[in-house]
C-alpha cells in the first residue's frame, strides 16, 4: 500500500493562479485551432509542468507500507566473558529452542557472533551449521587464549550488523534482519544503548535473552566485603568480617587470612546467599598493615573473585608529654598509686619543650605542669615558635593539651597573662588582675506583699538612723531597703566602669527594671539609679477583684504620699478613702479585699539567665544576687534546673534574705545558694544591705591565689568523661588558682562561688582542658594523691588522660579516594589553607615496595589533589601525605592509609561494586532501544514476523524534478520548432502556401 502526503499543502494554492495563466489563453483559441498539436501539446506540457513544480514546493511524500519479509537472517551474540562463560549450556539450549521452532528453514538464515570484550568468533549465516551439538565453542591459536575479562556489546552488535546481506535497489527492505543478545548485561566496555539505537535505525531488530550466574543453581561464591575495625592499640586485636555471597548452599569451604607472617586458615560452611565470617586475632607490626582474605571452595565457577584485601593501622602506644614547669610538679604523682595505663609517659622540663612542630607531633597529649608561658626575653624557655606550634598542634592536627596551675603560671606581679600564646587556647581567663575583670550582676527583687512590710527605720550612709519633723525614726519596709540598696549599688564607686548591671522585680511574673548595662561614668550611673527606682516602683501592684470577677490593679508609688501600705492604712487615689482595714484584718478598696500576687522564683531566674547568657559582652564574672522575704508559691516549677545551668556556664548565684525568719524561706534560699555555687547572706539592718551586695560581688572576684580556707568542689554534670568511676564527694583542696570560664567552655568542676577547677572544651580539630590548682604543692593537694585506688586517684588519672582518650591518630587532614582500573583519584582536605611556607605532598608505596613522591595541586578551598597511575586493579598502594614546611623541612602533618585492590568488574557476579546495577534491567533497556524486548518464550520467537509490516518513504523529489526539467526542455524545443515554421511561412509566396497546405 502506497500513500501520499503533503509537507506544505498550503503551497498547492499557488497552482490556481498558474493555471488560470495557462487555461485562459488556451480556450479563447478557435474550436478547431485548440485541437491542433501545436495548440495542445505546449498546453499539456503546462499543466504537468505546473503540478509538478507545485507538488515539489509543497513537499510531497510517498510512503509505501508492504506486509513483514518473510526471508529473515537470525544472529545470535553470544557473551562468553568471564561472567557469563558458565551459562554455555544454557545458550547453547536457547539457540536450538529458537532453531527448532522455525518453521521455513529454507528461508530463514542464522549467523553467531561470540565475544567478550570483542569478537571471539563470528559464523557468517551461510557457515552456520544448524544440526551442531555446540553453537558456541570457539578455536584460538595454539598457545594463546581469549581475554575474557572484559565485556563489550557494543563490539559484539557492530560485528553481528555486518553479518546482514546488503540491500539492493530493487529488494530493499525486503530482509527480515534480527539479532538475538545473549547475555548477563554486565557490560563494563562500550554502550551497548547507543549501538542498539543505531540498528533500530538501520531497521536491524535487537531482541535479548537473559543469562545471569547470580541467579542459576551452578555453583558459584564470590567474595563480597573484608573490613576491619580500622585503628588498632596497643593491646588490642584485629577484628576482620569477610562477606561472601553464593548460588548454592556449600558444606565445606576454606577461608585464609594472611596478614604478613600471620596466616589463619578457617574451614566455613558456605550458605545459599549470604554468609559472613568474623576472625580475631593479635597483630604484630605496627604501622599500616595489608590483610589478604582468599576463598578455596572445589568446583567453584569463577576463581578470580575469591581474593579482597583490606588495611588496618596499629597504633604505637600513646605518648604523653609531661613538662613540669618547676622541676617538683611529678613528685607527688611518682609515689601515688595514679597509672597512665598503657600509655607512654614522657616528662622533661620547660628548657626541654620540642623545638618543631614536627617533634610535637610524636606526642598524643602534652601535659603542662605550672609552666611559664611569657615570650622569650622574660625569663621564658620556651621555644621562639611555641605560639604557632602549640595552637596548630591543637586547632588543626586535633591533639590535646592539659594546663594545670602554679606559681610559674600565674604570676601576680605581671601581666605576662595577656599576651600568653595560650590566652585564646584555654577555656578560661588567664589574667587575675580585678580592674581587667568584666563584671555582670544581675539582682533580683521581691515584689510580694509582706516586702511592704516594716523591716526597720531609714538611715543614712554613715549608718545613721534619719529622723523626721517630729523628731522620731521614719519607719521603712523591706521593699524600700533592697530599692535603695540598688540604688546605692549601682552609684557605689569601687565597681569599674566596664562593670554590668541589671534589675530584675518578680511578684507572679518577671520585670525588667533595669536591663544589663555598662555602668559608665557617674553621671550614667545617676541616670541607671534613677530609671531603677523608679521602674521597680512603678512594678509594685496589689489587685482588688469584684464580685463579678473583675481584678483592677492597684499601682503603688512609693515616692507618693498617698499609697498603699499595710500598716498606714493609706490608699490610693483609686481607691475609696472611707475604706479601711476590716475587722477581720483584710484593707479594702472601693468595698473589695485588697489582695497581692503571689512569688514565683522561676521566672525571676529565667529573667535573670536571659540577661547574662544573652549578653554580647564577654563577662567573666557573673553574678545573681537573689533577694526574698518569703518562700515561693511555684515549688518544683523547675526554677533549680535553671540555677544549675547557670552555675555550669559560669555564673553564682547568692542569695539574701531580706529581713526574715520564716524558715521556710531560709530554707529554700540556702538550698539555691548551694545550687548555685554562692552563699545564703541574713540581712535585718538596712545599713548593710548595699555593702552586703557589694561584697558578694567583690568575694567573687576572689584573687589570683585563694588558700585562706579548705575548698570542697562542686560537679556541674556527670556527663564529662573525667567524672567516669568517680563519686560525686570529693576530696577538700587547699588551694587553687583563681579565674573565670570563657563562653563556651565545658565548667566540670568549681569552687568558691563558681570559680573553675576543671573546666575544658574542643579547640579547633583538638581538645584542651584546665585543672587550677597546683599539684606540686602537697599543702594544696595532698587529699588528691593516694597510695590506693581511690576516687580521688581515678578523678586525677581521668584528668591526665581528659585531651587524648580517642586522639591518639587525631589529624588535621582526611582525605577521599577514587579508584578506576588504571588510576587513583586522592583528595586531601586540610582544616585550613595550605601557607606559602608549606606545601602537600604524597609518598606513594607501590605493591613492590618502591617509593614515589608526588606533590598535590590544591583544586578548590582547603582541597587538595594528585592522580596516581596504577598498573593492575588488584595491586594495594600505601599513601603517606605530608604537610611540610619549605624550608626548613618539617613536617607539621601527616595522614597515612591504604588503597587496597580489588577483582576486575567482569569478575562482580553480584554488583557488589554498583549496588543498584541490574543485568536483567540492563538487557531490557538495550533490546528496547533496538526496538524488540526480552525474549522470554522461545515459543513466541516468531510471532513477530507476521505482526510486523515495512515502510518506507520514497524520495520522489528527484525523479519530478528531472522529468520536469525534461518537459521544460521539450517545451522550449516545440517552442523553437513552431517559431521556425512560422518564420519559413511567412517567407513563402502566396502558391508555396496554397501547395504546402494541400499537401498537408
Amino acid at each position: 500500500m502506497t500513500s501520499i502526503e503533503l509537507a506544505r499543502p498550503w503551497l498547492l494554492l499557488i497552482m490556481i493562479p498558474a493555471l488560470i495563466l495557462g487555461i485562459v489563453p488556451f480556450f479563447r483559441l478557435h474550436k478547431n485551432r485548440r485541437m491542433s498539436l501545436k495548440h495542445l501539446i505546449p498546453f499539456i506540457i503546462h499543466l504537468a509542468l505546473v503540478l509538478l513544480v507545485t507538488s515539489l514546493l509543497s513537499g510531497i511524500v510517498v510512503t509505501r507500507t508492504s506486509p513483514a519479509p518473510t526471508e529473515s537472517t537470525v544472529i545470535f551474540v553470544a557473551d562468553m566473558s568471564a561472567s557469563n562463560e558458565s551459562m554455555k549450556d544454557e545458550m547453547n539450549e536457547f539457540v536450538q529452542e529458537i532453531i527448532n521452532t522455525t518453521e521455513d528453514l529454507d528461508n530463514t538464515h542464522f549467523g553467531m557472533v561470540i565475544f567478550s570484550n570483542g569478537a571471539i568468533r563470528v559464523i557468517e549465516p551461510g557457515d552456520f551449521d544448524i544440526e551442531s551439538e555446540d553453537f558456541l565453542f570457539y578455536a584460538t591459536e595454539e598457545g594463546e587464549e581469549p581475554d575474557l575479562s572484559e565485556t563489550n556489546i557494543a563490539t559484539a552488535l557492530d560485528a553481528a550488523a555486518e553479518l546482514f546481506p546488503e540491500d539492493t535497489l530493487f529488494v530493499r527492505h525486503r530482509q527480515n534482519k534480527r539479532i538475538v543478545l545473549m547475555s548477563d548485561g554486565d557490560q563494563t566496555m562500550g554502550n551497548a544503548y547507543t549501538k542498539a539505537r543505531e540498528l533500530h535505525d538501520d531497521n536491524i531488530r535487537l531482541d535479548a535473552a537473559y543469562f545471569s550466574l547470580s541467579e542459576s543453581t551452578k555453583k558459584e561464591v564470590q567474595l563480597i566485603s573484608i573490613t576491619t575495625n580500622g585503628k588498632i592499640e596497643v593491646g588490642g586485636e584485629v577484628n576482620v568480617s569477610v562477606m561472601l555471597k553464593s548460588t548454592s548452599y556449600i558444606p565445606r569451604a576454606t577461608l585464609t587470612i594472611i596478614d604478613g607472617d600471620v596466616e589463619i586458615t578457617r574451614d566455613i560452611v558456605v550458605q545459599k546467599g549470604t554468609t559472613t565470617v568474623d576472625v580475631a586475632y593479635e597483630p604484630n607490626d605496627v604501622g599500616i598493615n595489608t590483610i589478604q582474605a582468599s576463598l578455596s571452595v572445589e568446583d567453584d565457577l569463577i576463581e578470580q573473585n575469591n581474593t579482597l584485601y583490606s588495611w588496618y593501622t596499629l597504633d604505637a602506644e600513646g605518648h604523653i608529654l609531661i613538662v613540669d614547669g618547676d622541676g617538683r610538679q611529678t613528685e607527688q604523682l611518682e609515689n601515688s598509686a595514679i597509672s597512665f595505663g598503657d600509655y607512654h609517659v614522657t616528662v622533661v622540663r620547660t628548657s626541654h619543650f620540642p623545638q618543631t612542630l614536627e617533634e610535637m607531633l610524636e606526642y598524643d597529649e602534652i601535659i603542662l605542669m605550672n609552666v611559664d608561658f611569657s615570650k622569650e626575653g622574660t625569663g621564658g624557655e620556651l621555644p621562639r615558635n611555641f605560639d604557632e606550634n602549640i595552637k596548630r598542634y591543637v586547632e588543626e592536627i586535633g591533639r590535646g593539651v592539659l594546663v594545670t596551675g602554679g606559681s610559674n603560671m600565674y604570676d601576680a606581679e605581671n601581666d605576662i597573662f595577656v599576651d600568653s600564646p595560650l590566652n585564646e587556647l584555654l577555656p578560661v581567663h588567664l589574667h587575675i588582675d580585678d580592674e581587667m575583670e568584666n563584671v555582670g550582676v544581675v539582682i533580683t527583687i521581691d515584689l510580694s506583699s509582706s516586702m511592704k512590710e516594716q523591716m526597720g527605720y531609714l538611715m543614712d550612709e554613715n549608718a545613721e538612723f534619719v529622723l523626721n519633723e517630729d523628731g522620731n525614726k521614719i519607719p521603712v519596709s523591706r521593699f524600700t531597703v533592697a530599692v535603695e540598696a540598688v540604688r546605692r549599688t549601682i552609684l557605689n564607686a569601687d565597681l569599674q566602669p566596664h562593670d554590668y548591671i541589671g534589675v530584675v522585680a518578680f511578684d507572679q511574673d518577671s520585670h525588667i527594671a533595669l536591663d544589663l548595662q555598662e555602668l559608665g561614668d557617674e553621671t550614667n550611673r545617676a541616670l541607671l539609679a534613677d530609671t531603677a527606682v523608679y521602674n521597680l516602683n512603678h512594678y509594685f501592684y496589689a489587685y482588688y477583684e469584684t464580685a463579678t470577677g473583675e481584678v483592677t490593679d492597684i499601682p503603688v508609688n512609693a515616692n507618693d504620699g498617698d499609697r498603699y501600705t499595710s500598716q498606714g492604712y493609706k490608699y490610693p487615689a483609686v481607691c475609696n478613702q472611707t475604706d479601711g482595714k476590716t475587722t477581720g484584718g483584710d484593707d479594702k478598696c472601693n468595698g473589695n479585699r485588697i489582695k497581692t500576687y503571689g512569688t514565683s522564683y522561676k521566672w525571676a531566674f529565667q529573667e535573670a539567665s536571659n540577661m547574662l547568657t544573652g549578653s554580647r559582652e564577654a563577662l567573666e564574672i557573673k553574678q545573681v544576687i537573689f533577694m526574698s522575704d518569703g518562700a515561693p508559691n511555684d515549688q518544683g516549677s523547675g526554677y533549680e534546673g535553671i540555677v544549675k545551668l547557670l552555675a555550669k556556664g559560669g555564673t553564682a548565684t547568692n542569695t539574701i534574705a531580706i529581713g526574715t525568719t520564716d524558715a521556710a524561706c531560709i530554707s529554700e534560699l540556702e538550698a539555691l545558694a548551694v545550687l548555685g555555687g554562692g552563699d545564703l547572706h541574713d540581712v535585718f539592718d538596712m545599713s548593710q544591705m548595699s555593702e552586703k551586695i557589694y561584697g558578694i560581688v567583690e568575694s567573687q572576684k576572689g584573687g589570683y591565689m585563694n588558700e585562706d580556707h579548705p575548698f570542697v568542689p562542686v560537679q556541674t554534670t556527670s556527663n564529662n568523661s573525667i567524672l567516669e568511676d568517680v563519686s560525686a564527694e570529693y576530696e577538700t583542696i587547699y588551694g587553687y588558682y583563681g579565674t573565670s570560664i570563657k563562653e563556651g567552655a565545658d565548667l566540670v568542676l568549681y569552687v568558691d562561688n563558681v570559680r573553675p577547677l576543671y573546666a575544658d572544651w574542643e579547640f579547633g580539630l583538638g581538645k584542651v582542658a584546665v585543672f587550677m590548682t597546683d599539684l606540686g604543692n602537697p599543702t594544696w593537694t595532698s587529699t588528691y594523691f593516694d597510695n590506693s585506688r581511690t576516687s580521688s586517684v581515678i578523678l586525677l588519672e581521668n584528668i591526665f588522660l581528659s585531651c587524648i582518650e580517642g586522639r591518639v591518630d587525631s589529624t588535621g587532614l582526611s582525605y577521599e579516594v577514587d579508584r578506576t582500573e588504571s588510576n587513583i583519584r586522592v583528595d586531601v582536605k586540610t582544616y585550613a589553607e595550605v601557607r606559602d611556607t608549606e606545601f602537600l605532598e604524597a609518598v606513594v608505596t607501590r605493591p613492590d615496595g618502591t617509593e614515589e613522591i608526588v606533590n598535590l595541586s590544591r583544586t578548590g578551598r582547603n582541597k587538595y589533589s594528585v592522580d596516581i597511575p596504577v598498573q593492575d586493579q588488584s595491586e594495594t598502594y600505601v599513601i603517606n601525605v605530608q604537610l611540610k614546611q619549605t624550608f626548613p623541612r618539617h613536617v607539621h602533618d601527616r595522614l597515612t592509609f591504604a588503597v587496597t585492590g580489588y577483582y576486575k568488574e567482569e569478575y562482580d557476579i553480584f554488583n557488589v561494586g554498583d549496588p543498584d546495577a541490574d543485568g536483567r534491567a540492563t538487557m531490557n533497556g538495550i533490546s528496547a532501544n533496538g526496538g524488540g524486548g526480552l525474549v522470554t518464550n522461545t515459543d513466541t520467537f516468531y510471532d513477530i514476523v507476521v505482526e510486523e509490516s515495512v515502510q518506507e518513504n520514497i524520495d520522489v523529489s528527484t525523479p519530478m524534478a528531472i522529468v520536469a526539467l525534461l518537459m521544460f526542455i521539450i517545451d522550449l524545443l516545440f517552442r523553437n520548432f513552431a517559431k521556425r515554421r512560422k518564420k519559413k511561412k511567412e517567407q513563402m509566396t502566396d502558391e508555396e502556401q496554397i501547395v504546402s497546405m494541400r499537401g498537408r
